[in-house]
Order: C-alpha cells, then sequence, then structure tokens
C-alpha cells in the first residue's frame, strides 16, 4: 500500500519540491516515536529517490551532506538515513563522497562509546541513552558504503572505527549492540574472501588481542534473552568465528615459555586483554593480567 501510495506521487512535483517536499518528509519519518513508521522509513526513501531526476538527486545529496557535515545533531540521523539510500542508488559513483563523512562518523561514534566508558554498563535495552539514534544510523550508513567497497574494511586510516564499534557490542541500546555485531560480520566474512583469494594483508579484527575482546564481549549478550533470532545467530557466529581464529592463531604461535609469548604483545594489546580478562570476571581477570606482568 505505501508503495502504490508513493508511486501516485507526480514526478514533476516531488522535482520541483525535492529540497523540501523529500528532506522535510524524511524528517517526520525518522523522529516518529512509532519504530514501525521508523522501520519503515528507507523504505519510504528508496521509493522517494526513484521518482526524481537525476538534478533533483544531486541536489538531495548536497542537502543531506551538508545536514551530516554540520553542527545540528538532530540532522544527522536524517542525513545518515537518505546518504545510505544514494548508496544503493549512485553506487561506485558515491565513493568521492566517503571521506568527507568519515570525520562526523567518527565523532558521532565517539560520543557513544563515551556512554560506556564514563557510565557502568548495564546490558538491557534502555531507550533513554542519549546518541544512540545517531550512531545507529551512522553505523547504518557506514555498512551500506561496505557492502558496495568492501575493501574500505582494511583501511589502516579506519582502525578508530572498528574499534570503536567493538566497544559497542556492549552498548546499553539493543539496536547499536545488533548494528555493531553485522558490522564485525562483515568485516569476518570479507577476511574470508580475502584468504578465498589469497590476498595478503595485516587485518585489524584479526589480532589475537582483538579477536579475544570481540570474544568476551559477545558473551555478555548471550546472558540476556534475545527477541531476534536472526541477531542471536549472528552473535553465535560470530563468537565461534572469533574464537576459532584465535585457537588457529594460538595453535600457530605454541609457546612453552608464558613469559615469552606474553611479552611479544605490544601495551595496546596488553591492555585490551586485560580488559577483556575484566568483562569476564573483573577481579580474576585483573590479577591474571598482573601475573602476567
Amino acid at each position: 500500500m505505501l508503495h502504490d501510495i508513493i508511486m501516485k506521487f507526480p514526478v514533476s512535483i516531488i522535482d520541483e519540491q525535492s529540497q523540501t517536499f523529500f528532506l522535510h518528509l524524511v524528517v517526520c519519518l525518522a523522529n516518529d516515536r512509532d519504530n514501525k513508521v521508523r522501520s519503515m522509513t528507507g523504505t519510504v526513501i528508496k521509493l522517494l529517490i526513484g521518482r526524481v531526476s537525476p538534478r533533483s538527486l544531486q541536489s538531495i545529496l548536497e542537502f543531506s551532506r551538508s545536514w551530516y557535515l554540520g553542527d545540528k545533531p538532530h540532522l544527522w540521523s536524517v542525513a545518515a538515513l537518505v546518504l545510505g539510500s544514494l548508496i544503493e542508488v549512485l553506487k561506485d559513483g558515491f565513493q568521492k563522497y566517503i571521506d568527507s563523512l568519515l570525520p562526523v562518523l567518527r565523532n558521532i561514534l565517539q560520543s557513544a562509546v563515551n556512554v560506556i566508558t564514563n557510565k557502568q554498563v548495564d546490558i538491557p535495552n534502555d531507550a533513554t541513552i542519549s546518541s544512540w539514534k545517531e550512531a545507529y544510523y551512522s553505523l547504518v550508513l557506514f555498512e551500506k558504503i561496505l557492502n558496495q567497497f568492501p575493501k574500505l574494511c582494511f583501511r589502516k586510516d579506519l582502525k578508530d572505527l572498528w574499534e570503536a564499534i567493538c566497544e559497542l557490542l556492549l552498548h546499553p541500546h539493543l539496536w547499536l549492540r545488533n548494528i555493531s555485531n553485522r558490522l564485525v560480520a562483515c568485516y569476518f566474512a570479507t577476511v574470508t574472501e580475502a584468504c578465498k583469494e589469497n590476498l595478503k594483508g595485516t587485518y585489524y579484527l584479526m589480532r589475537p588481542s582483538r579477536l579475544f575482546f570481540i570474544a568476551t564481549s559477545l558473551c555478555c549478550p548471550l546472558k540476556v534473552l534475545q527477541t531476534d533470532d536472526a541477531a542471536s545467530d549472528l552473535i553465535t557466529q560470530n563468537l565461534v568465528f572469533s574464537i576459532c581464529s584465535l585457537h588457529s592463531f594460538l595453535g600457530r604461535n605454541e609457546c612453552k615459555d608464558r613469559d615469552k609469548f606474553w611479552s611479544t604483545f605490544e601495551h595496546d594489546e596488553q591492555g585490551l586483554l586485560l580488559k577483556a580478562f575484566q568483562q569476564l570476571d573483573s577481579r580474576k581477570g585483573k590479577n591474571i593480567y598482573l601475573s602476567r606482568l
């Protein structure tokens, strides 16, 4: 029914009012409190984009990009929604805009990570946590970027984004945990394809300390009742992949001298291992870490 209504809009009307009609409609949809309306927003955006001319499409792109790069946080999630849909239309033509969006994406994710680092995290969903929506739709945008440009996973200057995504596996808001889990799965899948093609490289999330941190982070959501079977399956899939990859690494680097083996980890990796141990058991985790020093 929604599709039929939108398809009845004359192309000329949508084109004439592309900057106002389209974007203001998206603002209303994205800010609607009804979860069902929010879930349909992406569909509405795609349908409307399909009804505009190339000239209007460019106008929508520039307006959305200016909103995302602007200083009004209430427009960031809306802009991310539209930009994500434009990727599916422009495909390779969107690549030239990616670098301009990354600084904002970084800041938004860091703000969401601060919720975890500055507060006592309680895993059950808390819809009142600030900034979750901007971070969620920014991660959806990032997911669509990676779907179109998979090799961007391995860009060295995106390590901080992946670090933030790993941290968000423990965010109080369910939506942020789920999208972060999907992105980790995307990274693992891209690594698997690269290995099949015998492409050699250094993969940030495949570092043993990072794999262990991911595994311990995924154990926590498993303690919570999941209403989404697909999300639960993906958590299990990522957990199995990270543990198996870690086991494979340890098998290739078997060392009888545990102190010598521990010394092979850089300082930042040791700190990450401490965080991982503490997620399993805060007191025992710290003792294990100190015993290795």
